[in-house]
């Protein structure tokens, strides 16, 4: 696909506060789209020009296309007849109206972080993703402990969901090229996240808090004493899910 081209005769001009990057590599796509695992009804996010949504269409027939923009929206119409598009907005859409379902897209760099707030709340309808992203969002999405890029971000998608970065995408197979390289990243629903439900909320916040001043100890961040617990004398970042988990419910526990 001359990408290019096609954009010039919509008279559409990709928007780089937008973050609008067109993939046009055949083989990339297709390699995308082989990536999902799942057989739940399938989601596009921002098809654009179909390039991925060709290879959708072929797997999963009865896949649902979500664009915004009403230029591509008409064209995808016009030449994927057989797509179900809707118009719309993807962090407006409600995706829960599907008991089961998976998302697969090349997220505009504008809302991906947006989005996968937006993933997070979906649990546990959404069952997998597999995202294009910045490659510095994947880095922070599969980040280990004791990792500048392991947090907040790192953390709350971690408690909903198995994160496996799958391959690098050059900056040079998009048009117009992106100043930065992307990567693809597998999100797959957990079959039963390590807090009871009733935690979430309150753990949530407790995150946020001891990741506030990333170089200062829990305890400051609590602004409590570090007595109270080994753990409190360690930065946030030093500690994995578990352990943030355990110390979370061993505060509690010693308040009450």
């Amino acid at each position: 696909m001359n990408v290019k081209k096609e954009l010039k005769q919509l008279g559409l001009y990709p928007s780089k506060r937008l973050g609008q990057n067109f993939l046009f590599d055949e083989n990339l796509a297709r390699k995308i789209v082989d990536s999902l695992e799942s057989d739940k009804q399938v989601i596009e996010i921002g098809p654009g020009l179909g390039v991925l949504s060709k290879y959708i269409l072929k797997r999963f027939p009865d896949a649902i296309f979500i664009e915004k923009d009403p230029l591509l929206f008409n064209y995808l119409k016009l030449h994927y007849p057989n797509g179900k598009f809707i118009l719309q907005d993807a962090l407006k859409f409600d995706f829960n109206r599907f008991d089961s379902y998976s998302v697969i897209s090349n997220l505009p760099y504008s809302i991906s972080k947006n989005m996968l707030r937006k993933f997070i709340s979906a649990y546990p309808h959404m069952d997998e993703a597999i995202l294009m992203l910045q490659k510095e969002v994947v880095e922070r999405l599969t980040s280990p402990p004791c990792n500048k890029k392991y947090g907040v971000m790192t953390i709350l998608t971690r408690i909903f969901y198995i994160e496996e970065k799958l391959f690098n995408v050059s900056k040079n197979v998009f048009y117009p090229k992106p100043d930065i390289d992307s990567s693809v990243v597998r999100l797959k629903k957990r079959d039963s996240i390590p807090l009871n439900h009733d935690e979430v909320d309150d753990f949530i916040r407790f995150i946020k808090t001891i990741f506030s001043s990333r170089r200062k100890k829990i305890s400051t961040n609590l602004g409590i004493s570090d007595k109270k617990n080994n753990k409190l004398s360690l930065r946030a970042e030093e500690l994995s899910l578990e352990k943030l988990i355990e110390l979370y419910r061993e505060l509690k526990s010693s308040s009450e």
